[in-house]
């Protein structure tokens, strides 16, 4: 797409939605002034009819007073595409409860 920006349309806000992702995008300007260039990319945002990507499965088990194990497992369920760019998994402890520091890096050595 071209557009053309002046005096009759300097206050107009351009938008335009790029797709696949990822992929490339090349920006050309010529002329005097000044311009925003302002790109938005939005994850997880699930489209009317898609199914899910991913699955999610969780334990919670009970070891002893105030301690417990959380078990976290999730899938690629999209196996006709071969990667799924960028995924996080983002587990929040309820108010009181930490992390064990010795679990964590564990964790952290045992991880690809």
């Amino acid at each position: 797409d071209r557009y053309s920006i002046g005096s009759h349309n300097k206050l107009v806000v351009f938008k335009r939605e790029l797709r696949p992702i990822p992929g490339q995008l090349c920006v050309r300007v010529r002329g005097e002034g000044s311009a925003l260039l302002q790109i938005s990319t939005r994850y997880n945002v699930r489209e009317q009819g898609e199914t899910s990507a991913f699955s999610l499965n969780h334990t919670v088990t009970h070891i002893k007073e105030k301690m417990y194990s959380i078990g976290i497992c999730t899938r690629w369920l999209r196996t006709q595409a071969p990667s799924s760019n960028m995924a996080l998994v983002t587990i929040k402890l309820p108010s009181g409860y930490v992390a064990s520091p010795d679990e964590l890096d564990a964790l952290k050595r045992n991880s690809g």
